[in-house]
C-alpha cells in the first residue's frame, strides 16, 4: 500500500508516543521534504523526536512536479502542497491529511484522504488500538491536536465508544 502523509499525523502521533499506529497500519510512509523539515522542527522546541528519527519505514520522497508544488501553494503551505503533489505523482492509495482547505484541493484532483480520527478509527477496527477516547484526549492535551466537540462525539461513536 502507497500512502504519502502530510504532517500532521505524523506530528500529533509522534507527539503522544503513538507513531506505532502508522507503521502497523501501513507498514511504510512516504513524505516529501517540506513535511519532513516540519516534523524535524519539533525538536528545536523541545520535543523528542527520537521515535521519528529511528523510524525506518518512513521514507522522504522529492516531488518533481515542480511548477505543481508552486501552485498548490498559491493556497497551501509548502508542506501539504508538496504531500499533494507526492501523492499525485506515485499514486498513493491514501493521503494523510488533516487540514480541511488541503483535504479538499486533494479530493478534488482525486486523490483519497484520511485525517487522523479517520486513522484512529482504522486502528480501532485492525486491533491496534483498544480505545481511541485515551488517544483523543492525549492528543489534545500533550499535541494541542484540535477536534470539534461534534466530529469528536461522531468519531467516538463510529469506534463504539
Amino acid at each position: 500500500m502507497i500512502v504519502v502523509s502530510d504532517t500532521s499525523p505524523l506530528s500529533n502521533l509522534l507527539l503522544i508516543g503513538r507513531l506505532d499506529i502508522l507503521q502497523r497500519l501501513y507498514q511504510e510512509i512516504i513524505i516529501p521534504p517540506a513535511v519532513h523539515a516540519e516534523v524535524m522542527a519539533l525538536s528545536s522546541l523541545g520535543k523528542d523526536i527520537t521515535e521519528y528519527t529511528s523510524a525506518g519505514w518512513i521514507a522522504v520522497q522529492e516531488p518533481s512536479r515542480k511548477n505543481l508544488v508552486t501552485n498548490l501553494s498559491f493556497s497551501l503551505d509548502l508542506g501539504e502542497s508538496e504531500a499533494i503533489a507526492l501523492a499525485l505523482e506515485i499514486s498513493c492509495e491514501w493521503l494523510l491529511m488533516d487540514e480541511r482547505r488541503g483535504t479538499r484541493i486533494a479530493r478534488e484532483r482525486g486523490l483519497r484522504t484520511i485525517g487522523l480520527a479517520g486513522v484512529l478509527i482504522e486502528a480501532k477496527r485492525q486491533n491496534i488500538v483498544s480505545e481511541i477516547g485515551p488517544l483523543l484526549t492525549d492528543l489534545k492535551s500533550k499535541a494541542g491536536f484540535w477536534l470539534g466537540e461534534r466530529l469528536e462525539a461522531r468519531v467516538l461513536l463510529e469506534a463504539g465508544e
